[in-house]
């Protein structure tokens, strides 16, 4: 398995290392040009990019492997199709908890109070939670159906995780602050919703072997 995770970690690698120059630049920004205690809507914006970067990850990870014929090459070696599930699985898992301890790190070195970390952290969690549900997904929909269909729905999902934040700030909740809605939103109990969201990711395992082993053309090209 960890020969698998060496040989997938290019593209995810390649998109923490964005990430972390994204994350240095805007510390330096939020904290010399924005310097406001009060304001946490950088932080309502930014947590849900959690899932863009995790599923972008994916989607340039398995073009590779489309372009590259990885799936044929893997079939002719002797590997075993759990060990490609764990390690692509890993990855996923790897890259949520990476970037979700950073959003949190951010806001921790932001001029935030002290008393609205607790709310962005709790915020920024429910958002790595979902991207373990749309992460462990993603594969479901790959394996099931092929990457050229995922590629389309990827495509305009992560438009809408790009834009929707703002656009819902714009139009449903115009008349909301952005720490008003993640007040709400933390209402919830957020550390129940995180650990079923990782139950489920778990849950998706079996179930992404399940598809792959019975979806042979896959391995096939």
């Amino acid at each position: 398995m960890w020969t698998l995770v060496k040989k997938f970690s290019f593209m995810f690698i390649f998109y923490l290392a964005a990430f972390a120059v994204l994350l240095l630049y805007f510390i330096h920004d939020v904290r010399i040009n924005d310097p406001n205690p009060n304001d946490m809507g950088f932080v309502y914006v930014l947590s849900p990019y959690v899932i863009w970067l995790v599923i972008a990850s994916i989607w340039g990870h398995e073009q590779v492997e489309n372009k590259n014929r990885g799936y044929h090459l893997l079939a002719e070696l002797p590997v075993r199709n759990i060990s490609i599930i764990l390690a692509k699985f890993f990855w996923v898992f790897f890259t949520t908890v990476i970037i979700t301890a950073g959003l949190m790190g951010v806001y921790a070195f932001s001029p935030l109070k002290h008393a609205f970390l607790g709310y962005a952290r709790e915020y920024t969690l429910f958002f790595g939670g979902l991207t373990l549900l749309f992460g462990g997904g993603s594969y479901l929909l790959i394996f099931r159906f092929g990457y050229s269909l995922f590629q389309k729905i990827a495509l305009v999902f992560l438009v809408l995780v790009l834009a929707g934040p703002i656009l819902l700030h714009l139009s449903v909740w115009k008349n909301l602050s952005s720490e008003e809605l993640i007040f709400r939103l933390t209402r919830l109990p957020t550390t129940g919703i995180v650990f079923l969201c990782f139950a489920v990711f778990l849950i998706l395992i079996p179930c992404a072997l399940r598809l792959k082993e019975s979806h042979k053309e896959l391995s096939k090209g």
